[in-house]
Order: structure tokens, then sequence, then C-alpha cells
């Protein structure tokens, strides 16, 4: 008789930087000891952009051969983007991995990753950030740590707690005080400077950095090489009647705070006379480093 294979169980990698919030940021594979279980079970195992989902062998809608409730699988999960701490409110340590699993343990601290972005018919993994020898021989084989040395971290998935089988690890994006240095042409220009948010920023066009209640504040003015200033504008909390409420740090999204001007204000009878935009959209702090500062040379 011809065996049917149906989803098992799968996994789909969220995270909040991105415009679709979906990841590709990583790649999976089972451990030598999981390759075992598929190979004992005829399960397949099939790698998907966001993580990856397994399908078993049934006839007359029942599996093919018996997976027995301690059935324990497990998955290496491996960094294909190695920007992401860059933008990615994770920690990250020496000697330490990210443990994912679909049941709770009683011997390991939990902690928090992002729980916004779950799918309401999906399950989020619980995140562990462990230590190796924390983890070793009581939920992965010694010899699997010792063979990944630069692997991400791991993903267990016990026969015990499957439920619909969906699963979910979803990442926040990080956030950070962002910094713009404006190095004026020389030391006697009497112009008064300044960032605001463009018109159609303003008005909203889908681009998440429009609901943020974020401004930039001149901090100071000092001197600079060769006779110039620079002003320092950071990024600011204020309320509806844009009061400053304090520092803001600002998270990263992949579609950009556009439409970030500076405008110059003309002074040179005492009055505003104009106002000129001298840059439309300012450039972002990058993801390529953990620096939130830009430099703008006039």
């Amino acid at each position: 008789m011809k065996s049917i294979y149906q989803r098992f169980f799968g996994l789909k990698v969220f995270h909040e930087y991105y415009t679709d919030q979906l990841s590709h940021d990583f790649e999976f594979r089972p451990t030598r000891a999981c390759e075992r279980i598929i190979g004992g079970h005829r399960l397949m195992f099939f790698r998907t952009q966001q993580g990856f989902h397994m399908a078993y062998p049934t006839q007359n809608d029942t599996h093919l051969i018996p997976i027995h409730r301690s059935t324990h699988f497990s998955f290496t999960m491996r960094l294909k983007n190695t920007d992401l701490f860059n933008f990615t409110a994770i920690p990250q340590r020496a000697g330490f991995v990210h443990y994912f699993s679909n049941k709770e343990i009683g011997d390991l601290k939990k902690s928090s990753i992002h729980d916004g972005l779950t799918p309401p018919d999906s399950k989020q993994l619980y995140h562990y950030y462990a230590d190796k020898n924390d983890i070793a021989g009581k939920y992965l084989e010694k010899e699997q740590l010792a063979y990944d040395r630069n692997a991400f971290g791991y993903v267990s998935i016990y026969q015990e707690a499957l439920k619909n089988g969906r699963h979910a690890i979803a990442f926040q994006t990080r956030s950070k005080v962002w910094r713009y240095c404006v190095i004026l042409p020389g030391a006697g220009d009497r112009s008064e400077y300044a960032i605001q948010k463009g018109e159609d920023l303003k008005k909203g066009n889908g681009n998440r950095y429009a609901s943020l209640s974020v401004s930039f504040e001149k901090k100071e003015q000092k001197p600079w090489n060769e006779g110039r200033q620079m002003l320092l504008f950071e990024s600011v909390e204020t309320d509806k009647a844009g009061q400053v409420q304090g520092q803001m740090s600002v998270p990263y999204y992949e579609e950009g705070f556009k439409n970030l001007q500076l405008i110059k204000r003309n002074n040179d009878k005492g009055t505003s006379v104009d106002v000129n935009t001298l840059i439309n959209h300012l450039p972002n702090p990058s993801v390529k480093s953990l620096n939130p500062e830009i430099f703008i040379y006039l």
C-alpha cells in the first residue's frame, strides 16, 4: 500500500525589523541525533526561507511508524545574516547560545524576545539564553555542541508538547538614540538649522516611523576642525503639544525613516527671512554598524 506524507510540524521565524515581518536570517539543520530519528521513522525534513517543516508517512490517516511521546527532535540554528545583532534586541555573549523549546524547562531561566508578532494559530517557542554547559548532556548531546561551535542556537520540539504543529520564533528590533552631527561650512554662519519630518511622513503613508512621537533637538554647538562648527541633534520624545519629554530610542525598521529633512533658516537680519530644505531624506544609521551617529558635512 502506498504511503502518503502529511505535515507533521514546522517553524517560522518572524522579525519586527522587516516590512513583511518575516525573517530570512537563519538556516535550520537537524542535529545528528535528530537525523537518526528522521531516518528511523521515515520522516522528511524540508528547509524553507523562514524556517522548516517536517512530514511523516501515513496509511489510512495514521502514522506508518508510531512516534513515542518521549521523542525529542532537535535542530541547529545557523545565522546567515551576520548583521542581525546590529538591528536585533538580543544578547550576545561568549559561551552562551539561544535555546528554543516548545516545552517549558524549569531549570533554565526563561527570557522574552517578542510576543506580538506570533500568529494566533502558532505557538511561540520558549526562549532561553543559556550557558552551553547548562544544556550539554541534558537537552542536547555534548558532541553536537562541540561540533556546532559557531551555531547561533538550537530548537527542541518535544513530541509530548506538540499540539497543532505550528511554531514561531519572533525577534524584536533594536532601538537606539539617533544622533546627527552637522558640520557647518564656517564659523561665521548665523543661520538656524533644524531637523524636521517632511509632509509625507507627517501625513502617514504606511511607514511605521510616521506614528512615532519623535523629534530631533539641537543639543549643542561646538568648534570643529579648520574653524568649522558642529551642531549635534539628538532624538527626543515629544508630546501632542510638541513639548520635549526626554531622550528617545528610535527603532530600526527596514523601510527607513524617510522624509526626515535638514532645513536652514536664514537669520542675517535678525529674523527668519526664508527656509531652505538642504536635505530631503537624511540618511539613517546603518545596520552594518552599532554606531547610531551620522555626520553631515555642509
